[in-house]
This record gives C-alpha cells, structure tokens and sequence, in this order.
C-alpha cells in the first residue's frame, strides 16, 4: 500500500510539475513574442498528424528556438527529447527544463567542433545510436542540423553528419522540419553586438533578469513590444533524400530552411524594447578571411594534405581544389577533422587545433606548412532590416487632425 501511494504521489508531483512548467512558457513567452504557427495539424493524430516517432529538424537562428520549438510540439501533449550542446547545461534555465523529463528530455551533446578527446567521440557516437533506438521504441527527437546558432544571415550546415547517420539507421523515421522565422536580431542570435548578447557563454542572469524586469515594469504587462515569431512544421516530403549522402543531406535541409528568405537571408528583425522609444539593440555579425600564400608551403606538404583530405572525404586527389571549404563543400564533419589534425600534427608537429579552427583545404595547407596567416574581421552586411516601430504619441491625435483640417478651431 506504501508503495502504492508513493508512486501516485510521485506521478501527481511530475504531473503538477510539468503542467507548471508548459503554463509558465505559455504566460511569459507571449509577453515578449507574438508567436504564429503553420503546419500543426501535422502534429495532431486526429486530423492524420503525427503518429508515431519523429524526428523534428530546425534551423537554428537563436539560442531561445529550442523552447520556442518545444513549447508549441508539447502543447500537442507530444513527448519530446531536445539535443543541446554540454556546454549550455551551465544555465540554471537548462538544467530546470531538464528535471522535466515526464514530457521533455534534454539530451546532452559533446561539442567536439570546439573541443576534442577519445572521450567525446565515443560519447557522440553513443548518443547517435541511442537516438536512433529510441525513435525505433517511439520516442521524438529535436534536433538543430547545423549544430549551433547561425552566425550570418544565411543558415549553413557545413558537414554535419549526426542527421544522416540517424537516418541511415532508421530510414524509414517520420521527419518533419521546422523552419522558425523572426529571432535574427534578438539579444539570443548571434546578430547581436557581443556585449549586448543573451548567449550561451556570455548570459548573465541576473542582467537578463533585471532587463526582462526593466521591460515589464517600463512598459506595463500589456505594452511590451512584441516580437513577431513564425513556426514552420513541414513534413518531410518523398524529395527529402534518405538514402542520399551526408552532403545530400546537409544541403536539402540548409536550401529548404533558406528558401523562404531568398539569397541574401533572412531579415534582420529589431524590436525596441520600450513602447514609447525607438531605441535598439546594436547589431552587427563578423566574418573571418584567412590571408596567407601557398607557394611558401613546399609542394610534398600540399600533396600529402591534400590527399589526406581526398581520401576523408572519398574524392580522387583531382576532385579537391584549395578553395573548397572543408564541410561545405567536401562534406568533412568535426570527426573526420578531428582524423585529419591529428594525423598532421604527427607529421608536421603544428600546434593542437579544433575543428573550429579550419575552414579551407588551402587553410589546412598553410597550417601545415606553418607559413603566416593573416586573420581578417570585418562586419557583415544586413542586406535586409525590418524594423517593429515604437508606439508614437503623435497617432492619438492624428484621428483629430484629420477632423478638424490643418488649422483647427481656437475655443475662446
């Protein structure tokens, strides 16, 4: 009997639990975000949704997509487990969602772009195979593709492989992508200056807190200025390449969540955040040029790495041009980069590099060869902006202008 009440009371808890957490998103998101969704009926069994496990692929514009995201496929009542890189379980906020394992899991990835060891390649390909056994037992999965936020306007999956190694265990798995729009200029998106960014390794919560109070309290509840967000759901139809390769893969998933922007990328989105001030955030993106010349690096070095990269990526030697970008182009992920370094630093003794740290084969070439390179940074063009205006007093007048004429009566 004991055992019995101990376990109703430990299923009421995590019900009570679960129910606060999904009413708390459902009372404070909106306050900051008008929040439309397209395509849920693909969710919901009876109207011929959702019906058994699923894979939800999202392009990933800021670090607030995933509870944006989750919060909309759990009003659904569909369990969901969300892939989050290790480093973000310092935020008190993850770890919180995270107890919430009744209706949401948090899965924790190695970020082995960043940081590598033994240790997280086996754990990734762990976590790959976990995966793929649990969408077989009926569980959902989210996962972003590129792995982290994107940094220009443009979403780029550069030679992912955790999707299409899923896939290629479970071809048959019920995909539907997400594609969300509007969060390229918020304090989570990486369009924000470094000093005003909510992310990851800069949030401060006790900042975010007390500017999250400032809005409310400067505003009032029912002023805030309102973020317009959309949520995509888009079933994965018979063109989504199954059997094709990483780099098939790869690039459906980036041209499909980049086809509804166009070749510039999506709008930068501000917001103010005060009502009655047309003030904003200060935005801006870097990009990084690598400036340095290949005729210093002797021509046995140029072959070798070349031909180390050929073989990676299953190419003849003369299919690889200096040029190519080492995920983009040739298909490399973080793991066969990972391959790749420590087989030069063995040859050429360089100094230890992550993944991060590569972008050309010509780059890997002048690492090798230890010639100078030059870093380059310069700000990225917004080419589009759209701009929420604030509210101007000027508007509760105009109606009385109107009436009155451009001159109107004295009262004496």
């Amino acid at each position: 009997m004991r055992a019995y009440l101990a376990k109703t009371w430990n299923i009421c808890r995590n019900y009570v639990k679960n129910l606060f957490f999904v009413f708390s998103h459902s009372i404070l998101l909106p306050l900051r975000y008008k929040i439309e969704i397209k395509g849920d009926e693909y969710l919901d069994v009876k109207k011929g949704g959702v019906n058994k496990s699923v894979l939800f692929l999202a392009n990933h514009s800021s670090h607030i997509d995933a509870t944006i995201i989750g919060i909309a496929i759990l009003k659904k009542h569909i369990p969901l487990s969300i892939w989050a890189l290790d480093l973000t379980f310092k935020l008190p906020y993850l770890r919180w969602a995270a107890r919430h394992n009744a209706s949401i899991q948090v899965v924790k990835v190695p970020n082995i772009n960043e940081r590598r060891s033994e240790k997280h390649t086996t754990n990734f390909h762990k976590l790959v195979t976990r995966t793929g056994d649990g969408l077989l037992k009926g569980k959902n999965f989210l996962i972003f593709p590129a792995g982290r936020c994107k940094k220009t306007p443009i979403e780029k999956i550069d030679g992912k492989s955790a999707v299409p190694l899923i896939i290629q265990q479970y071809p048959n798995v019920n995909i539907i992508l997400v594609r969300i729009t509007g969060l390229w200029g918020s304090r989570f998106s990486c369009a924000t200056k470094a000093e005003s960014r909510w992310a990851t390794r800069s949030i401060r919560p006790l900042d975010m807190f007390w500017q999250s109070l400032k809005m409310i309290f400067l505003n009032g509840i029912f002023f805030i200025p309102k973020r317009k967000v959309l949520v995509e759901f888009i079933p994965a139809g018979p063109e989504f390449p199954r059997h094709g390769s990483r780099l098939e893969i790869d690039r459906f998933l980036e041209n499909k969540f980049n086809e509804s922007w166009g070749p510039q990328g999506e709008p930068l989105y501000r917001v103010p955040d005060y009502f009655w001030r047309e003030r904003y955030t200060e935005h801006e993106y870097l990009t990084k040029k690598y400036i340095y010349n290949l005729n210093l690096v002797p021509k046995k070095i140029r072959n070798n790495v070349v031909a180390l990269i050929a073989d990676k990526a299953d190419l003849d030697s003369k299919e690889v041009d200096f040029e190519m970008h080492l995920g983009r182009d040739l298909g490399l992920d973080s793991l066969d980069l990972v391959n790749i370094l420590n087989d030069l630093e063995d040859r050429y003794h360089i100094k230890q590099l992550v993944p991060e740290d590569l972008t050309t084969v010509g780059h890997l070439i002048a690492i090798a060869g230890k010639i100078p390179i030059v870093c380059e940074v310069s700000s990225g063009a917004f080419h589009n902006i759209e701009e929420h205006k604030s509210f101007k007093f000027s508007t509760l007048v105009s109606p009385f202008k109107s009436f009155f004429g451009p001159n109107p009566p004295i009262i004496k």
